[in-house]
């Protein structure tokens, strides 16, 4: 879909490559594939010159918008691989930490909002026999 995608936006399988950094035969085998399975041209050709039919177009908007969402997911994957997709559980007592918790908690919320965090008011004696959850990963 990549390759699809390079080659409607440039109109141009030199140019898709170019861009991708591969092989043009690559490109125009790909397409050729695709159109086979997909069982519509995607592209008119003439000499150097490349026009998207009506399944072409169409096929475009479908195409983009899977890439995007690959993209999402990609990054979405990633940020859960850094620890930066959970959920962190804090234990806290009330007046030793009031003066410090609230700017921690919204720089670590501005530095990760994908994070949930929970916040326990808890006594002492409780987070001494609190046994810690599995962390993060990351």
């Amino acid at each position: 879909m990549r390759y699809f995608a390079a080659a409607a936006r440039y109109l141009n399988y030199s140019e898709a490559s170019r861009r991708l950094n591969v092989a043009q035969p690559a490109i125009s085998q790909t397409i050729l594939d695709l159109e086979e399975e997909i069982g519509a041209r995607l592209f008119l050709r003439s000499n150097r010159k490349v026009r998207l039919t009506a399944a072409g177009t169409a096929f475009l908007r479908e195409a983009e918008a899977i890439l995007t969402r690959t993209d999402e997911a990609k990054r979405a994957t990633q940020r859960a691989a850094r620890g930066e997709v959970c959920i962190l559980r804090i234990g806290f007592i009330a007046p030793a930490t009031a003066p410090i918790l609230p700017p921690l908690v919204e720089s670590y919320r501005a530095r990760l909002p994908e994070v949930e965090l929970q916040l326990y008011h808890i006594n002492p004696d409780a987070q001494f026999a609190a046994t810690p959850l599995k962390r993060c990963e990351g």
